[in-house]
């Protein structure tokens, strides 16, 4: 099974930072691939409720935004 973790936490080597990682390296352990994306790291910002995505975007943002790898490594895993 592929698994997406989103760490939202901004410590580096703080205790959700140890609890994803323990979370990853145990399931790693049982066969399955794990992607860890620190989402605080990345420049995202905020929805303009413009419902583009929604009406004519198919799902993408109007917004050239830094999340699209998660998004896009999200929607392989449905």
């Amino acid at each position: 099974m592929d698994i997406l973790v989103l760490n939202g936490s901004p410590r580096q080597g703080g205790n959700t930072s140890a609890m994803v990682h323990a979370f990853a390296e145990g399931a790693v352990y049982k066969g399955h691939k794990v992607t860890i994306i620190d989402v605080c790291r990345k420049k995202i910002q905020g929805c303009l409720g413009c419902e583009h995505c929604h009406r004519r975007g198919h799902g993408e943002c109007i917004k050239k935004m830094k999340c699209k790898r998660c998004i896009g490594r999200w929607r392989q895993l449905k």
